[in-house]
C-alpha cells in the first residue's frame, strides 16, 4: 500500500498511476483494507486502470469489511449511478473474493 501511495503521489519516484494500481492491488488482494480503498478510488475514476464502477464497488465493499470507510462518500455516489444488476454483480464479486482460501 505504501509503495502504491508513493507512486500515486510521486513521493521519491516519478508519479505513475499504473504502478500505483499495481502495488495497491498486491496489498488489496492480501486483504489490506486501506489498499482496497485506494484501488477502489483509482478504479472508480479510471486512474492508472480502466474505469470500472462494478470493480470499484467491489473493492469499496471489501475495504469496508476490513474497517476502511474512507471512500464511503465516493462509494455512495458510485452506487447511485449504477444499475441494480451492476450492484448485484459487485456484491457477487466481493463475496467470491472473500470466499477465496
Amino acid at each position: 500500500n505504501n509503495l502504491g501511495r508513493m507512486y500515486e503521489n510521486g513521493q521519491g519516484v516519478a508519479p505513475d498511476p499504473t504502478d500505483a494500481a499495481k502495488w495497491y492491488r498486491t496489498a488489496a488482494e492480501r486483504g489490506f483494507g486501506g489498499a482496497q480503498n485506494n484501488l477502489a478510488l483509482l478504479t472508480a475514476f479510471g486512474k492508472g486502470v480502466t474505469k470500472d464502477p462494478v470493480e470499484a464497488a467491489k473493492w469499496f465493499s471489501l475495504a469496508a469489511q476490513h474497517g476502511d470507510n474512507n471512500g464511503a462518500d465516493v462509494r455512495a455516489g458510485l452506487l447511485k449511478e449504477m444499475t441494480p444488476a451492476q450492484i448485484a454483480e459487485a456484491e457477487k464479486r466481493a463475496k467470491e473474493f472473500t470466499a477465496k482460501p
